[in-house]
C-alpha cells in the first residue's frame, strides 16, 4: 500500500517537538521538585520527607508513586502504528522515557482491556494520538473515556 509522503514528513516534524515538549517538562518538573525538597530541608519542613505525587516527573518506573510507565500512547494502530506513533515510541524510548505501547507490551494470553486500562492507571502522561479512525475505534474511545476521567480526577497530564 502506498504511504502518503505528507504524513511522514508530518510525523517526522511532530516528534521531535512533542518530544522536546515531553523532556522540558519532565526536566523542569524535577528541577522544581528538587528546589522544594531542598527549601523544605532547610526550613526543616516535614514536607522534605513525603514521597512524590502521581504526578511527578522525577524517578524511574519503579518510583515509590507505583506509576509504570512515564508515557501511554493511545492510538489506532491501522492508522499509525507503522509511522508517526513509531517515531514518536521510538525517540520517547531513545531519550530514557518509559513508554506504554500496547503491541511492545502486551503478551500473549494476556486479557487486553485490563493490561490496557491498568496501564492508563499507571502512567504519568497520557497520550492520544488521532487519527482518521480512531473516533471508529471502540477499544480507543475507551481508552480515551479513562484518559479523560484520569485527568480531570488526578489532573494528569
Amino acid at each position: 500500500m502506498h504511504r502518503p509522503i505528507f504524513g511522514h514528513s508530518f510525523a517526522v516534524l511532530v516528534a521531535p517537538i512533542l518530544l522536546s515538549v515531553l523532556a522540558f517538562r519532565f526536566l523542569n518538573k524535577k528541577k522544581n521538585n528538587a528546589a522544594r525538597n531542598a527549601a523544605d530541608a532547610d526550613n526543616g519542613a516535614p514536607g522534605s520527607l513525603t514521597a512524590p505525587t502521581d504526578t511527578d516527573f522525577g524517578g524511574s518506573s519503579s518510583s515509590p508513586t507505583g506509576n509504570c510507565y512515564e508515557v501511554f500512547l493511545s492510538f489506532r494502530g491501522s492508522d499509525t502504528r507503522n509511522g508517526f506513533t513509531d517515531h514518536l515510541y521510538h525517540g520517547l524510548v531513545d531519550a530514557g522515557i518509559d513508554t506504554f505501547r500496547d503491541d511492545d507490551e502486551l503478551c500473549q494470553g494476556q486479557g487486553i482491556r485490563p493490561v490496557l486500562m491498568d496501564a492508563i492507571t499507571n502512567s504519568k502522561v497520557l497520550i492520544p494520538i488521532f487519527s482518521e479512525s480512531y473516533g471508529t475505534s471502540s477499544w480507543c474511545l475507551d481508552e480515551l473515556v479513562q484518559i479523560l476521567e484520569r485527568k480531570n480526577n488526578n489532573g494528569q497530564i
